[in-house]
């Protein structure tokens, strides 16, 4: 079951993943801090995960940080790209808003599943 949560973390890939289309360096950049976070004695099997999309070509990682599978949602929540300066949500309007707006898609699509069984 998608949560709010998640849907937020969907829109901001969302963005990111249209970011990554002008600017494929992205990508790289996020791959350092990957390579960061597996210099550190706590490494987590995410990090291994994240090294090797991050390894595919840019339309690949694209693809894949937008879609709904569970390793997708999974990743989202571990994902280097809010760790970029040029990528971080600073804005707390535009915050509230993706919030916002997730939790009113979480609502409607509760509203309509039961009918649509």
């Amino acid at each position: 079951m998608e949560t709010t949560d998640d849907r937020v973390k969907l829109m901001y890939h969302r963005l990111v993943a249209r970011q990554i289309r002008r600017d494929p360096e992205l990508i790289e950049r996020a791959r350092k801090i990957v390579e960061e976070l597996s210099a550190g004695p706590n490494q987590r099997s995410y990090v291994s995960e994240w090294k090797a999309l991050l390894s595919q070509p840019s339309e690949k990682v694209r693809h894949f940080i937008v879609s709904r599978n569970e390793d997708a949602t999974r990743l989202r929540i571990t994902s280097p790209f809010p760790m970029l300066p040029e990528l971080s949500v600073q804005d707390e309007q535009t915050r509230r808003r993706m919030w916002r707006k997730a939790r009113k898609h979480g609502r409607s699509t509760t509203l309509i599943a039961p009918s649509a069984l």
